[in-house]
């Protein structure tokens, strides 16, 4: 056999061996892609059915749904404790108003009473010793 010749086999050789290396690379890769895309399409079907509810409608709708009505609530609930506020908020108006006049009425009356011993003479309401006239 020629160099030549020889030379050819060889490439020959080498080509087959390489088409044979290609076919045996898709091979493996062709079965690790079926293996996973049928994992990849069990798990689709499991979340399909976590998803779709058995009757007819969509989960997606079914949460606006909710929504909706959870922020009707909570803006009724809002709309409440204002309310509430402001009723509160006049009450301890009015209560406050009962305490300055009822705070007038003692001093009035601790100054007509009589003294105990020892005791120095009531302040206005509101003030220190230091700070009357």
């Amino acid at each position: 056999m020629s160099e030549a010749g020889y030379v050819a086999v060889l490439v020959a050789a080498i080509t087959s061996g390489a088409a044979l290396l290609a076919a045996v690379i898709n091979a493996v890769l062709s079965a690790i892609t079926n293996r996973r895309s049928k994992r990849v399409e069990a798990t689709a079907e499991v979340v399909r059915e976590q998803v779709q509810n058995n009757h007819g409608t969509n989960l997606r709708e079914e949460q606006d749904d909710r929504h909706s009505e959870n922020t009707r609530r909570l803006e009724e609930l809002a709309s409440r404790v204002d309310a509430g506020f402001t009723e509160m908020t006049q009450e301890f108006r009015a209560l406050w108003g009962k305490a300055g006049s009822n705070a007038d009425r003692i001093y009035a009356l601790e100054q007509t009473g009589p003294r105990p011993p020892f005791q120095p003479p009531p302040t206005r309401p509101g003030r220190h010793r230091r700070d009357t006239p």
